[in-house]
């Protein structure tokens, strides 16, 4: 893994699944390391990168741990362009910025998002009966670069 901040994640992920009895195998291990590893990747993106680190990877296994990742909310799947479905671990906030001209995907990191005050979320939440797990919020726009355009 590259940084403290990853290894750390996918020790939580790992400690998640042995929790629940999930077995965890290197297919799986590994796929939540490429996804750890890479922003936002696609199916075909972890597919490629498995390849370079396991033969004969089955497809199936891919989707069915991916599906298993959803299912245990330890995984967000998002369309960031209305095709493909792209990937990434699961945090209790996570805001994308994306330009409708260039199609270009900011992530904010975890660092920005502590200082946001996420509370009026919480209350909003609360008023419509739901108790507040984590949220996704996709702002649109445009890029600094298509904007001076």
């Amino acid at each position: 893994m590259q940084t403290s901040v990853q290894e750390k994640k996918y020790e939580e992920i790992i400690a998640k699944l042995k929790k629940e009895g999930i077995r965890v195998t290197k297919v799986r291990s590994q796929i939540i390391k490429v996804i750890i590893m890479n922003e936002h990747p696609t199916i075909n993106d972890i597919r490629n990168k498995l390849e370079e680190r396991i033969s004969n990877i089955n497809v199936m296994s891919i989707y069915n741990t991916l599906d298993l990742l959803l299912e245990k909310h330890l995984l967000f799947a998002n369309t960031f362009n209305g095709k493909e479905i792209c990937y990434e671990i699961q945090d209790l906030k996570s805001v994308h910025l994306k330009c409708d001209n260039c199609l270009t995907i900011t992530h904010i990191d975890a660092k920005e998002l502590e200082s946001m005050n996420t509370s009026q979320l919480k209350e909003l939440a609360i008023k419509h009966g739901l108790l507040l797990d984590h949220f996704k919020i996709e702002i649109h726009g445009l890029c600094k670069k298509c904007n001076l355009q």
